[in-house]
């Protein structure tokens, strides 16, 4: 066998691995259009080309399949915080209702006074927050644009951020890509230097 012909596997083996970490940088790089020399063709980054496309898709994407406005507002567990926002309003108005007759009544009947005011404007407040809260609901879900808010955010992130969070949500991924290209490109040498032997061997 023609010594040489071992330099297939590690030469095809780099060529893998090079080529797939020009094809990764590639994705980033470079930022503006470059011309290629004597074409007419203009050599760009897909990140850099496609961050409007990539933005808009992100953001259909998550206010499709990920987030939505009731979601959002399930979230929020309006129907708790309506309790709160009642027991908290309940509360203001015993104290100050005590504090105001303070001068009037006994300190037994303010009391009872008091405690009858707040048990009042706890159950009203339910059913007026339960309107204001509808009410909410209602705007929100006209307002907010989970869609046009996420695709905004990602269309203001600089290049260089934009960069740095793709590597560090697919950096593993796009590093087992290099190393596969290596790992393909030494087969495929393999499997040259294997048949230039068989072949060789047969003249």
């Amino acid at each position: 066998m023609d010594p040489a012909l071992w330099l297939l596997p590690p030469a095809g083996a780099f060529i893998g691995w090079i080529t797939n970490v020009i094809a990764i940088r590639m994705l980033f790089y470079p930022r503006q259009p470059v011309r290629i020399p004597l074409t007419p063709f203009r050599l760009q980054g897909v990140l850099p080309k496609r961050q409007a496309e990539l933005a808009a898709s992100i953001g259909r994407t998550v206010a499709r399949d990920l987030v939505s406005v009731p979601d959002l507002l399930g979230r929020l567990e309006l129907d708790a915080l309506k309790a709160q926002l009642a027991a908290t309003v309940g509360v203001h108005v015993e104290r100050r209702v005590e504090q105001g007759l303070s001068r009037w009544l006994p300190g037994r009947w303010r009391a009872s006074v008091a405690a009858y005011m707040k048990d009042l404007v706890v159950r009203e407040a339910g059913g007026v927050l339960d309107g204001v809260v509808e009410e909410f609901g209602r705007r929100a879900g006209e307002r907010l644009d989970v869609e046009r808010l996420v695709t905004d955010k990602v269309m203001q992130l600089p290049l260089d951020e934009l960069e740095n969070l793709i590597l560090r949500l697919a950096g593993k991924e796009l590093r087992a890509v290099i190393m596969l290209g290596g790992v393909f490109g030494f087969l495929i040498g393999l499997l040259q230097m294997l048949a230039m032997a068989v072949l060789g061997a047969g003249h």
